[in-house]
């Protein structure tokens, strides 16, 4: 454990200098009044307009676990799978996953470990679990990639006043090539319906298309209660844009390079930087942050279990809180 504790803590002092670095290029790259102004927009934010969003972002988490519950419930678990065990699992996940920069890799692998020692299920099978809710994410973001392309990229483009060839080809190219994605996606996640029916994998596949559809709108909402005049378009391109540039495994959770990506668009499009930074942040904080919080105290809440159960096992001579106490420590060799 004291070996983990120093592997995350490396973790963690890398995560923070190349985050600093960020906000050094930051406050040299914008004007000052980006920085300035932005407490007091923030302040003057109606608490409903905060409710709404975090509302939003927590039914996104919420469908995250519905997927998985159903996932795990297919699987041949003999143990009860229930949506409020999986939840501080997945939290737990997400949390390592904000916390370390490595993308969505060290927090995917914490996760399904988490998954795999609480349930009982079999190494094989988690892998096979986590292709075909791979495989359902993507097909869900296939469904709607016309139709973002079409809003977003589009947009873009007579934002900027791209020539009408390209605007042409944004526009059709997708129509052609997105329907066998999907399909191919669809069929590679049914040869692997060994341990999960068509029937979950297709309902796995329409959650995502949910869960895909309201990034943007979150980011939509915040621009609308920030009093920031910016087309649907535009938001679309800067979310998924923001989104791929933050998986870059530099940063803890892709802070920085998320936030400059989406700023980047925003300003590009005509947008003031003050603006820009003001609908980054506020959709930051209800996408990164409000998520952190609520994994921090699953977290929490695990090693809390796991302590009080160890408790237990000294006191009357059994062991419990052992499954749990490997369970965590599995997750965090995962990430070491």
């Amino acid at each position: 454990m004291k070996a983990t504790a120093r592997s995350l803590g490396r973790r963690l002092a890398g995560g923070t200098l190349a985050l600093g670095a960020v906000g050094l290029i930051a406050s040299f790259a914008l004007p000052a009044e980006t920085f300035t102004t932005l407490p007091s927009r923030l302040a003057a934010l109606p608490w409903y307009a905060v409710l709404l969003l975090l509302l939003m972002q927590s039914a996104s988490l919420a469908l995250l676990v519905t997927q998985w519950t159903a996932l795990l419930g297919s699987s041949d678990s003999d143990a009860r799978v229930s949506w409020c065990a999986v939840l501080p699992r997945y939290l737990a996940g997400n949390f390592v996953e904000a916390v370390t920069p490595s993308a969505k890799l060290g927090g995917e692998a914490a996760r399904l470990t988490l998954f795999a020692r609480g349930f009982g299920v079999k190494t094989s099978t988690i892998g096979i679990l986590a292709a075909v809710h791979a495989a359902c994410m993507l097909a869900g973001l296939a469904v709607l990639l016309p139709l973002a392309v079409r809003l977003g990229a589009v947009g873009y483009l007579q934002q900027l006043g791209g020539p009408a060839p390209a605007d042409s080809a944004v526009r059709w190219i997708p129509l052609l090539a997105v329907p066998p994605a999907a399909i191919a996606l669809l069929r590679h996640a049914a040869r692997r319906m060994r341990v999960a029916s068509p029937a979950v994998a297709f309902g796995v596949a329409a959650l995502a298309v949910v869960i895909w559809a309201l990034y943007p709108v979150k980011v939509a909402l915040a621009a609308e209660f920030l009093g920031v005049t910016v087309s649907f378009g535009v938001v679309v391109t800067a979310t998924f844009g923001a989104y791929l540039v933050g998986l870059l495994p530099i940063t803890p959770g892709g802070l920085g390079g998320y936030e400059a990506g989406m700023v980047a668009v925003f300003v590009s499009a005509g947008v003031s930087p003050a603006d820009a930074a003001a609908v980054t942040v506020l959709a930051r904080a209800v996408s990164f942050w409000w998520p952190l919080a609520l994994s921090a105290l699953a977290a929490v809440g695990l090693l809390g279990r796991t302590a009080g159960g160890s408790a237990v096992g000294n006191r009357f001579g059994t062991r419990a809180g052992d499954s749990r106490h490997a369970e965590i420590a599995s997750a965090s060799r995962e990430v070491a």
